[in-house]
């Protein structure tokens, strides 16, 4: 809203040096969160959320391991099937044909991870065959469906191995880093990644949109996106006037970092509440939110015929399971969508849905996901989860025991 209200242009560093100067100083707060210690190398971003900061770090790996556009459609990407949709949406919109994304299937027998020797193989595979260029592997630092972080030291050794750029989509677990407990235990080697997404508007809690993407060598960045054209009349940014330019990042423009030239300020977003509550208030409240999925993933265990799937950070995933209905993973499907319309039509909480895959069915399984991560949901509200949960296992067991 102050944002909005001011209506500053803060793409252009000479034209709102102060706002410009909050940006930079919040990306160097995010940047040092996720282990980025270089500050004078490391840089970044702020966007509008994942999906674009995912694209950045396809754009800027295709600038490095690709190089000429005669290239583009030789490249191959490596992720897990948990991967977000806009990796696929991010890799076809720079040139990469949906044939050369190479989706490593997980399972709920291995906990969603992916197999690293198969991954291995796998690229060894396409180097044989030289059918196209493997130049990318995206790392899910905790997926949308589960939170599952998969195993970032293997990431880091393979794509050592290959020469590959490595990105990680933490745009959900990310957050965590700001508490030093779990930095260390999940998030140890997370800084040397080439690229990372991150959005604060999801575990910190800002409104959206607010995402962030950073980068290892913020030069990189800069390389992607900046351009001359004579032809049209390339109109300089204040960049073009700093001989400094690739010495300070301080002097660059976000005009010459980043899609857009115009874009709506998005930093205070999150500085102005850090500036007024301090960083101790957004721990306080990510802690808050780990103890009460904690909380939600023990009663849950208590109702019979409920099966949990997993439970990950603030994620928590189950499914409605009846001996009475067999092991018919389509009849089980159709339940468990009557199970959560059943959860959400009385109107008090609101749970999505995601699916799954199980080895022992051909199709995926369709389960309840439950993500404690709303700055507004409290002990109450995971209460009320936790009793219309019970009621929807009611009234599933009333309708299928007198069928």
């Amino acid at each position: 809203m102050i944002s909005s209200m001011f209506n500053r242009y803060s793409t252009i560093t000479s034209f709102s040096p102060s706002l410009t100067g909050i940006d930079k100083q919040l990306v160097k707060w995010l940047c040092e969160n996720v282990g980025y210690q270089n500050s004078a190398q490391n840089g970044g971003i702020l966007l509008s959320g994942g999906s674009l900061s995912n694209y950045y770090g396809i754009l800027c790996a295709r600038h490095v391991k690709l190089k000429e556009p005669e290239n583009y459609h030789k490249g191959i990407v490596y992720c897990s099937d948990q991967s977000h949709c806009s990796v696929m949406r991010g890799a076809c919109l720079a040139g990469i044909p949906k044939k050369n994304i190479r989706y490593l299937k997980t399972s709920l027998q291995n906990d969603f991870d992916l197999d690293y020797q198969e991954l291995e193989k796998t690229i060894e595979k396409d180097l044989e065959t030289n059918e196209g260029i493997p130049f990318l592997m995206i790392c899910n630092v905790g997926t949308t469906n589960t939170g599952k972080i998969e195993n970032l030291n293997e990431f880091l050794r393979i794509a050592r191995k290959f020469n590959l750029w490595l990105h990680g989509d933490s745009c959900y677990a990310g957050n965590y880093t700001v508490l030093e407990k779990y930095k260390e235990k999940y998030f140890k080697n997370l800084g040397e990644f080439d690229s990372i997404s991150i959005d604060p508007h999801k575990g910190l809690f800002c409104a959206y949109g607010l995402g962030a993407f950073l980068i290892k060598e913020w030069k990189i960045l800069w390389n992607t996106f900046s351009f001359k054209n004579e032809e049209i009349g390339y109109y300089p940014s204040s960049s073009e006037f700093c001989d400094d330019l690739l010495n300070d990042k301080l002097l660059a423009d976000y005009f010459d970092m980043g899609l857009e030239n115009s874009r709506d300020y998005k930093a205070l977003k999150l500085w102005l509440p850090l500036q007024i509550v301090g960083v101790n208030s957004f721990k306080a409240y990510l802690e808050e939110k780990l103890v009460l999925a904690e909380f939600l993933f023990e009663e849950l265990k208590k109702i019979n015929n409920l099966e949990i799937i997993s439970h990950k950070f603030t994620v928590v995933v189950f499914r409605y399971k009846n001996e009475n209905l067999g092991d018919a993973i389509e009849e089980i499907n159709a339940v468990n969508k009557e199970f959560l319309i059943k959860i959400n039509s009385f109107g008090k909480v609101c749970i999505s849905q995601t699916f799954l895959k199980d080895q022992r069915f051909e199709t995926l399984m369709y389960v309840c996901r439950a993500c404690v991560i709303c700055v507004r949901t409290h002990k109450k509200e995971v209460l009320e989860l936790i009793e219309e949960i019970k009621n929807a296992t009611e009234f599933i067991n009333l309708k299928y025991e007198n069928e």
